[in-house]
């Protein structure tokens, strides 16, 4: 499972990220990154300003609510089965199934 921190930008680099603690037994030379649950080093990858390679912080693009897409593509393969009109009537139904879907993270402003 995946967490996501509502506000928080995308950091550029190590250096710059907020989920890094600083290592109280190494006299500053180095870095704990919280997600990899590993030391960082400072001289290696703090003094860089690029993101590590193994980085497991993802950025989420600016979008609408994001919805559970599965559950959306179980209603329309059950719904191919029997329903049958026009291209209208079909629409309405797919607005009103997208609307029910689970939100999984709410759109955001602007």
């Amino acid at each position: 499972m995946s967490i996501l921190i509502k506000g928080m930008d995308m950091p550029t680099s190590c250096r710059a990220c907020h989920l890094k603690m600083n290592c109280d037994d190494c006299e500053g030379l180095e870095c704990v990154c919280v997600p990899l649950h590993q030391q960082i080093g400072y001289l290696d990858d703090l003094l860089t300003d690029k993101r590590r390679d193994d980085c497991p912080l993802v950025p989420v693009p600016p979008h609408g609510k994001l919805i559970d897409a599965d559950t959306l593509n179980y209603t329309m393969l059950y719904k191919e089965n029997w329903m049958s009109g026009t291209g209208v009537e079909a629409l309405a139904v797919w607005k009103k199934d997208i609307d029910a879907c689970l939100i999984i993270i709410e759109a955001e402003e602007g």
